[in-house]
């Protein structure tokens, strides 16, 4: 048998949204190992969030790696070695290690959400990517895209069409629950999760949710962050301090539980490169109702269980939610349908479409493939 691919990924801090899709590629026929490297430990704030550490089973990973032992790795690339560098823009080892490797006969690839281009700022980052982005894409073979956004804005980096690939975050699958949630029949359940920022938009929510005060909900709000004042003034200006429970930060377990019992999870961000939040709500069963400018609208879109709104449009959201809420409670079978989906952005259904990506552009005719969440039964959405 020949040697196996031997695979590498670089990056800034471990993340919970990549190891089980690192753990479950390194579980394929074909991989012959797969090592994780970390500049830093994941950060105090991220586990003061809710975060857990990130398990990797036979992934062999290295954090905070010195000098000599970042030499050694990058000394051992050859052509059956495929580095994947992510967290490039912020980070300068990153790139410094990307430029080093990109010396070596190697398959290099790069992982990145996209940016927000709108405004001023946007123009200032689009300024930024041609000084960074695009002399990467000359020595970049494939461009693992995690959100909508970001094949947009690598096409507009200079990264050729054929080789960004449609990507995703792959979350840990909750822990299993022996009975499901009991008969429901009140309001519908409403929950948002996230930090209390202007970017995650909790205000739009609730102009959105004012606008609705004639249908049946509920809302709960996990997280803590500067809008928690203004937000609270801004609930009781608009009636709504009986329907709304302010749960402030949770651990892990906790949200999860949430997500299990609640009917719709809401994300109304002005941006979010990415949204893990989406796939975690799926995963228990929940609908997602979230912003066009979340990268994980995608896991949504066309699926019917949820909807999509264009962005910072209270009007917009008021009208997705009304229909949303006039569904009611989420019944067992639906929560199962939604469970089952799920799994098309499991951690090995990531690990078999990323070998897939490898194939595709390591062999001669073999085609491109379609991520896949966009598969039904039938064939490609």
């Amino acid at each position: 048998m020949s040697p196996g691919r031997r695979v590498y990924f670089w990056q800034s801090t471990p993340s919970p949204h990549l190891s089980a899709f690192m753990r479950a590629l390194a579980e394929l026929p074909g991989i012959e190992q797969v090592q994780a490297v970390f500049i830093q430990p994941l950060e105090k704030e991220r586990l003061a969030m809710g975060w857990q550490e990130a398990r990797f089973g036979d992934v062999e990973a290295h954090v905070r790696p010195d000098g000599q032992q970042l030499s050694k790795l990058l000394a051992e690339s050859d052509g059956r070695a495929v580095h994947v560098f992510s967290q490039f823009i912020v980070d300068p080892t990153i790139r410094q290690l990307f430029r080093r490797i990109g010396e070596r006969p190697a398959t290099i690839g790069l992982m990145s959400e996209g940016r927000d281009w709108r405004g001023l700022k946007g123009a200032l980052r689009t300024l930024h990517s041609f000084t960074r982005e695009r002399r990467m894409a000359g020595r970049c073979d494939f461009l693992l895209a995690i959100g909508h956004q970001s094949r947009t804005w690598h096409r507009r980096a200079g990264f050729r069409p054929e080789r960004i690939f449609d990507f995703c975050y792959a979350v840990e699958q909750p822990a299993a629950i022996e009975t499901g949630p009991p008969a429901y029949e009140g309001p519908a359940r409403l929950l948002f999760v996230g930090q209390l920022i202007r970017r995650k938009r909790p205000d739009l929510l609730l102009q959105a949710l004012s606008q609705l005060s004639a249908m049946e909900w509920d809302l709960q709000l996990v997280g803590d962050g500067p809008e928690f004042g203004t937000l609270l003034e801004t609930a009781r200006h608009l009636g709504l301090d009986d329907r709304i429970h302010w749960l402030g930060p949770q651990d892990n377990a906790t949200v999860r539980r949430l997500l299990a019992e609640t009917d719709l999870v809401v994300l109304p961000s002005h941006w979010d490169g990415w949204g893990a939040v989406v796939n975690e709500a799926l995963m228990s069963g929940a609908r997602v109702v979230c912003s066009d400018y979340c990268g994980a609208a995608e896991l949504v879109d066309g699926t019917g269980h949820g909807g999509i709104f264009a962005c910072d449009s209270a009007n917009a959201l008021a009208s997705v939610l009304a229909g949303q809420i006039a569904r009611g409670p989420v019944a067992a079978e639906e929560r199962a349908a939604i469970k089952a989906r799920s799994g098309r952005f499991s951690g090995p259904a990531v690990a078999r479409y990323f070998v897939d990506i490898l194939d595709s552009i390591q062999e001669t005719g073999h085609p491109a493939p379609v991520p896949p969440w966009r598969i039904h039964a039938d064939g490609p959405e």
